[in-house]
């Protein structure tokens, strides 16, 4: 029993090892437009960006480099900027598929979209969520200036998260003894080396109030329809159904993909647009379902997920997260 426990801690740290930083930088090969939908003779564009998987301001590794995770914060910067430079782009879709990610990343999305709608007063900016934006995904939602979903979208998961683990008594247990030398008190603050005392509790959670409440924050700005009384009642990191959300004016519309293109011709005055994406590579048989990368939460491996437990954090990145999958907290 106890040669088990010392292999199960061995490959929680090889696991907690498997996340490796690479960089901040954009692309290697500069982005291409593909034609993905709508009229393909029509000059005036829909720009699709997609903000898909888990949200990050780093490009990350899993388990053995065998699965991987983008830097969403470069991607999205990179296709604002490219838009910046084509005339025809008339309207711009944020297509978002995603459980959120660190605190950071969704503020640096939310921040360029807001910052592309300001250089661009004239160009109407839509969200549309698919499966899943919740927590930092329905974050980046509210920074656009109208929200759809899909009818079987869920959303919400207003919150913030910092997760940890405590394995002080499996170490006893089987040997292992902490050395740490700190500087302070709270210098080790969440370490699972160790069990969080009452002061570590309270300046932990003095920083989570205060991440909260700039999520609250970025909200009411976004959604001004929503009134901050309710809001603060529902903004308790559950999620919704498009449906419920709508009620909650926590989105505008509900519809398909081919809804929001309407719609984005009658607000822009155009006969026809044509849809369009921004990517290293073409997709055969390219439409408007097809995405570059195929990132979902099925990629937040065992690898991801030991490496945030031990850790508190991905991969070297913030510790603080607003993001939401079932079982692991909101």
């Amino acid at each position: 029993m106890k040669r088990f426990a010392v292999l199960f801690v061995l490959a929680l740290t090889v696991l907690a090892q498997g996340c490796v930083t690479l960089n901040m930088f954009p692309p290697e090969h500069p982005l291409g437009e593909y034609t993905i939908g709508g009229d393909e003779s029509a000059d005036a564009k829909v720009l699709v960006v997609d903000v898909s998987g888990i949200i990050l301001d780093t490009e990350q590794k899993g388990l053995l480099g065998l699965t991987g995770l983008e830097n969403t914060a470069a991607k999205v910067r990179a296709a604002l900027r490219k838009a910046d430079e084509d005339r025809d782009i008339a309207a711009v879709i944020i297509r978002i598929n995603s459980p959120g990610g660190t605190v950071t990343a969704s503020d640096l999305i939310h921040y360029e979209i807001r910052s592309f709608r300001n250089r661009h007063p004239h160009i109407p900016v839509h969200a549309m969520m698919l499966d899943l934006a919740a927590s930092g995904g329905y974050y980046v939602a509210v920074s656009t200036e109208k929200i759809w979903a899909h009818p079987t979208t869920v959303t919400g998961s207003i919150g913030v998260i910092v997760q940890g683990v405590n394995l002080s008594g499996l170490f006893d247990k089987i040997g292992i003894e902490d050395q740490t030398i700190k500087s302070g008190k709270h210098k080790d603050m969440m370490s699972p080396l160790r069990p969080q005392d009452d002061s570590d509790r309270k300046l932990m959670q003095g920083v989570v109030d205060s991440l909260y409440e700039q999520f609250l924050a970025r909200v009411m700005a976004g959604r001004p329809e929503a009134k901050e009384e309710r809001l603060r009642e529902i903004a308790d990191g559950r999620v919704y159904t498009a449906q419920t959300a709508k009620e909650e004016k926590l989105i505008d519309e509900i519809g398909y993909f081919d809804d929001v293109v309407e719609g984005l011709r009658q607000q822009t005055g155009r006969k026809s647009l044509r849809v369009v994406t921004y990517r290293n590579k073409e997709i055969h048989d390219d439409n408007i379902y097809a995405q570059a990368r195929q990132s979902t939460i099925s990629e937040a491996t065992l690898g991801h997920w030991a490496s945030m437990l031990l850790s508190g954090q991905v991969s070297g990145g913030s510790p603080f997260l607003y993001y939401w999958a079932p079982g692991l907290g909101r």
